[in-house]
């Protein structure tokens, strides 16, 4: 039986830093990635302001500055934001309430095909910016806050 969104969401890994040994999204090799966790991508959605949008790639460059890397696994940000909003929105068609919620409709895709494989489509997301206030993620992200004091963990 395959896991379940919360099972793959508490993986028990530790984020690493490691060198990349080829080149990565123009970084050269010998670069500095973040490899994060699901409840990292967790947390930097949970801190993004009502009526806010990031991107995913937003999300990498401030991941990778927070923990001292020049750049996040861009396959970890795809996948790990996929674990955070199906495990959200299961949890929504359970009977959470959205401020339980990892609100997952403040993050876009960069690569707009994940939006496509995530089970609750993009007129809900798009939806929920509404009842937010939100620009349509179809506009990109609004303004970046700083970053800087949050936790990764």
């Amino acid at each position: 039986m395959p896991k379940s969104w919360t099972e793959k969401y508490y993986n028990g890994k530790d984020p690493i830093v490691g060198l990349t040994n080829r080149k990565i999204s123009g970084f050269p090799a010998g670069s500095r990635m973040l490899v994060p966790t699901p409840t990292q991508v967790d947390n930097y959605i949970r801190q993004i302001p009502v009526g806010e949008t990031r991107t995913t790639a937003q999300m990498a460059i401030d991941l990778a500055e927070k923990a001292g890397a020049d750049l996040t696994c861009p396959l970890c940000c795809g996948l790990f934001f996929r674990i955070c909003t199906e495990r959200a929105y299961e949890e929504l068609q359970n009977g959470k309430l959205d401020e339980e919620v990892t609100p997952f409709w403040r993050l876009v895709p960069s690569n707009k095909s994940l939006l496509g494989k995530i089970s609750c489509g993009v007129d809900f997301i798009e939806a929920k910016q509404r009842e937010e206030d939100h620009q349509s993620m179809r506009d990109g992200p609004t303004k970046y806050p700083d970053f800087k004091n949050w936790e990764i963990n």
